[in-house]
């Protein structure tokens, strides 16, 4: 079972994920300064390129097992399609596998 919160960025969102990292207060305070000046910021408009919008309110940004228990045991039962996207990323999980 999986812990996934529903999509969308926020303060809240960005609150929860600090805490269920326990993370410290200035890491946390860290994160909400770079969300408020993100929220400034434009998108590129890159020259002949036609790229749709990204609407960042409809990505789950926190998703986790329930507990240790309920992970994956091996790489056999990971999402093949996560593995494909480490894959393209360069990403070297193969070698985490036990």
């Amino acid at each position: 079972m999986w812990i996934t919160l529903p999509p969308g960025l926020n303060e809240d969102v960005i609150r929860i994920i600090s805490q269920k990292k326990n993370e410290p207060e200035f890491m946390l305070e860290w994160r909400l300064n770079a969300y408020r000046h993100w929220l400034t910021m434009q998108e590129p408009h890159w020259a002949h390129l036609k790229i749709t919008p990204i609407d960042y309110q409809k990505i789950a940004y926190y998703s986790a097992p329930k507990s240790m228990k309920d992970r994956p045991k091996s790489l056999a039962e990971v999402d093949p399609e996560l593995l494909r996207t480490y894959e393209k990323l360069g990403i070297p999980v193969r070698e985490q596998e036990c």
